[in-house]
C-alpha cells in the first residue's frame, strides 16, 4: 500500500505544545539514552494496545512506530508520543534508530522477515502470537534468534496472568488430583470483520480488506487456530507440563459466508499423555493410586455468532475442577464418591433407588457444585508481560516468560491442527 501522507495533526500537536523549542528536543533526547529504545512494527488494535501499555513502564522510550496503512499509523504514534519517528517501512527506521527492542505486531505472514530482520539488527524481540505462518519459517527465526543470542519473548501473554499462575501451582501440587479432561472455548457474537471505507465495486476494496482483515485469508493466516487457539495450545501445554502428544480439528465456513477463506467454527480434540500427580493423599480411588502414564484429552472449540460460553478454560480432575478466564479463576471440591452397601433384595432395591437418584442429581448441571474458592488476578496480563520482556532485556537474559522454543512448540500445535481441520485426520504434534 502507498505511504501515508504527512500528518497536519501531527505538527499541530507539536506547534500547540511548544514540544517543537530546541531545548526541551534536547532534554527528551538525553532522558532517552538511560531509556529502553523501542520501535514498535504494526499499529492495529493490538500493536496500539501494546504501545498504549509500554508508555506506562518506567524507562521505556517509543522512539519510533511503523506501519504500511496510514490510519493506522496515525494512530500509533499519537499513543506513541511526538518525539516518536513513524514511516510506513520499518525497515530504515531500525537503520536509523538503531533501537534496544523491537515489538512486532503485524500480520501473521510478515512475521518471519520482521523478526529476522530485527534480530540481525541486533535488538531483542517481544513478538505476537502466532510466531509465524511456516515451520519453514519457524526454523529459520529460530536459526536467526539462537545465532545472535537474541533475547526474545512470544506473546503468548496469558502465563503472565496471575490466575494461570495461581491454577498451575494447584495442578502441580496435585489439589486437583488426577487430571481426566480439559474443556476450552473461544466464541464470540461477531463476524470478526472490520469495515472497509469503500464500497465492495471499488477497485481498491479487495485490497484493503486484505490488509484490514488478513486474518481471514488463508495466505495470511490460519484463522482461528493461530488467532486463538494458539493462545489455549499454549496455556494448556504449560498448566500440564507437556505438549499435546496428537490432534484432531474439523470445522468450516458456515455461519459466515461472506468471501472469507479461512473456517468460522473449528473443534479440535487433542490427546495430553501425562505423569500422575504427586503421592496420592489419604483415600485417593484406585485411580489416583495408578502410577503408570495416561491418557487426558483437551476439547477445544471456537464459533463466530454466538458468545454466550466465552473464552474460558475448565480444567477436571479427581479431587477438584478449575473453571479459568482471564478476569477470574474457580475451584470447585469433588464430592465424594457414593458407596451402597448390597446386602439383601430389599435392601438391593433400594440401593437402586438411591443410585438412581444420585445418579441424576450428579449430571445434573444445574446443581449446586458448593462455594468455590476463588482467585482473583492482580495487575494486568499484557502489561505483566511486557515488563517481564523489558527486565529481561535490561538484564540480558535469554530466559523469558515465554521463549523461543516455547513459541517453536506453540507454532508445532496449531500447525497440526491446522493440517488436520485440512486433512480430517488425526495428526501427530
Amino acid at each position: 500500500m502507498s505511504n501515508p501522507p504527512a500528518s497536519s495533526s501531527r505538527r499541530e500537536f507539536l506547534q500547540s505544545t511548544g514540544f517543537a523549542a530546541m531545548s526541551s528536543l534536547a532534554m527528551a533526547a538525553a532522558g532517552e539514552d538511560e531509556a529502553l529504545r523501542v520501535l514498535a512494527i504494526g499499529c492495529g488494535s493490538r500493536g496500539c494496545e501494546l504501545i498504549r501499555t509500554l508508555t506506562t513502564i518506567d524507562d521505556v522510550s517509543i522512539v519510533g512506530v511503523a506501519d504500511p496503512y496510514g490510519p493506522h499509523l496515525e494512530r500509533g504514534w499519537q499513543y506513541a508520543g511526538p518525539f516518536a519517528s513513524s514511516g510506513a517501512d520499518y525497515r530504515p527506521m531500525l537503520e536509523r534508530l538503531k533501537p534496544d527492542a523491537v515489538i512486532v505486531a503485524t500480520p501473521l505472514d510478515t512475521h518471519a522477515e520482521i523478526v529476522i530482520d530485527a534480530a540481525t539488527a541486533g535488538a531483542a524481540v517481544y513478538c505476537e502470537k502466532l510466531l509465524c505462518y511456516s515451520l519453514e519459517e519457524a526454523n529459520r527465526i529460530a536459526d536467526s534468534v539462537n545465532n545472535r543470542e537474541t533475547i526474545f519473548q512470544i506473546g503468548l501473554q496469558l502465563r503472565a496472568n496471575a490466575v494461570y499462575r495461581q491454577a498451575r501451582a494447584m495442578i502441580e501440587t496435585g489439589l486437583l488430583g488426577k487430571i481426566v479432561a480439559v474443556d476450552c472455548r473461544w466464541h464470540r457474537q461477531t463476524a470478526w470483520r472490520r469495515p472497509i471505507p469503500v464500497k465492495r465495486d471499488d477497485p481498491e476494496y479487495r485490497n484493503l480488506d486484505r490488509e484490514m482483515n488478513w486474518w481471514l485469508y488463508a495466505d495470511r493466516s490460519h484463522g482461528l487456530l493461530s488467532e486463538f487457539a494458539s493462545h489455549q495450545f499454549d496455556l494448556i501445554a504449560w498448566l500440564l507440563g507437556t505438549p499435546p502428544r496428537r490432534i484432531m480439528a474439523t470445522g468450516g465456513i458456515d455461519i459466515f459466508r461472506d468471501g472469507r477463506e479461512v473456517a468460522d467454527n473449528v473443534t479440535c480434540v487433542a490427546d495430553f499423555v501425562l505423569e500422575p500427580p504427586p503421592a496420592p493423599r489419604r483415600g485417593a480411588s484406585v485411580s489416583e493410586t495408578d502410577t503408570a502414564p495416561y491418557t487426558a484429552r483437551m476439547t477445544w472449540s471456537s464459533v463466530q455468532g454466538n458468545g454466550f460460553a466465552g473464552a474460558s478454560e475448565t480444567i477436571y480432575g479427581t479431587r477438584g475442577t478449575l473453571r479459568l478466564s482471564p478476569v477470574r479463576g474457580e475451584l470447585y471440591r469433588e464430592a465424594p464418591e457414593t458407596s451402597v452397601a448390597w446386602t439383601d433384595q430389599q435392601g438391593a432395591n433400594a440401593a437402586l433407588v438411591t443410585a438412581g437418584k444420585t445418579l441424576k442429581e450428579a449430571i445434573n448441571p444445574w446443581a449446586p457444585r458448593g462455594k468455590p474458592l476463588e482467585i482473583l488476578p492482580r495487575g494486568n496480563d499484557t502489561r505483566d508481560a511486557l515488563l517481564a520482556f523489558v527486565e529481561a532485556v535490561r538484564s540480558k537474559n535469554r530466559q523469558t516468560l515465554c521463549g523461543i522454543d516455547d513459541a517453536i512448540a506453540n507454532t508445532r500445535v496449531t500447525l497440526a491442527a491446522r493440517q488436520s481441520l485440512v486433512d480430517q485426520t488425526w495428526v501427530n504434534c
